[in-house]
């Protein structure tokens, strides 16, 4: 499902509750990179140097209404080509407080496996230092993502995180070493949906099912089981590896939950993914 048609499933389910007359929050609304269908051509600063370069995007020839490839040129010069199914494509230049500059560069396709990628261009190259989707177990598309000093600050979205569906966190990067590296594996949990209600955010959540509590991220040591009706919120995600495990806490109850226990079923009431 396309990042429009996510959009339209969701603006059907809200108008469903909304003619059932429950109280509806709204989200808002996330102001996204443009995207570009075609060859595009503009000027960026791509190596921080202060001068710009002149540097043309430009999608390979379509097949089955997607394209396959887009070469990247830079003042003239084929660059870079990069092998993808995709509809359109998005770009941004991050810039970082200490001159570094990075070109993160995205494209969408059907159920939005499309890359997220981030390159850095030196002497004329332009080199891959970050694979969001490979670097976070569970990353379907990057919302948005910003500059905080000499940090990135990446919004990214799992359309089926363990337990819980559709959710949002923050990732946190610095450059070091000459590459962008992850400052933790514990992330903060942004928001997830209650889709009976129509609500996003940090919510208070029903369980529908008894699962087991760790005191540990890796959820190595057992503590108790959670019972049905107990109310929690989710707050915190441990990603590491193969490792996708969920923090709540509500009721008297704190712990990590272990993704691999869930067994593709929900926890909670009003939850879902997006496949």
């Amino acid at each position: 499902m396309k990042k429009s048609s996510c959009a339209k499933f969701l603006a059907s389910v809200l108008l469903f509750t909304g003619l059932c007359s429950v109280s509806l929050v709204k989200t808002p609304v996330v102001a996204r990179a443009k995207e570009y269908t075609k060859k595009h051509t503009v000027s960026l600063n791509l190596d921080g140097a202060g001068k710009k370069e002149t540097v043309t995007f430009t999608p390979g020839k379509a097949e089955y209404e997607r394209y396959q490839q887009l070469s990247i040129t830079v003042n003239r010069k084929k660059i870079k080509t990069i092998k993808a199914s995709f509809f359109s494509y998005s770009y941004k230049l991050l810039t970082l407080s200490n001159g570094k500059t990075f070109l993160y560069l995205s494209t969408s396709e059907e159920n939005d496996d499309g890359l997220h990628h981030i390159y850095r261009y030196q002497s004329g190259k332009l080199s891959r230092v970050l694979d969001f989707n490979k670097n976070v177990r569970g990353c379907r598309w990057v919302d948005k993502i910003k500059v905080s000093g000499n940090r990135l600050i990446a919004t990214l979205v799992d359309s089926e995180a363990p337990g819980l569906g559709v959710t949002t966190f923050l990732a946190t990067y610095i450059y070091k070493d000459g590459k962008l590296k992850r400052e933790s594996n514990t992330l903060k949990v942004k928001q997830y949906t209650n889709f009976s209600t129509g609500e996003s955010g940090i919510l208070v959540l029903t369980t529908k099912q008894s699962f087991r509590l760790y005191s540990d991220s890796m959820c190595l040591k057992y503590t108790t089981s959670v019972p049905i009706g107990t109310h929690l919120k989710v707050t915190k995600t441990f990603r590491k590896g193969i490792y996708v495990n969920m923090y709540v806490t509500g009721d008297g109850y704190s712990g990590w939950y272990c993704g691999d226990e869930c067994d593709y079923n929900y926890y909670f009431d009003g939850v879902s993914g997006v496949a």
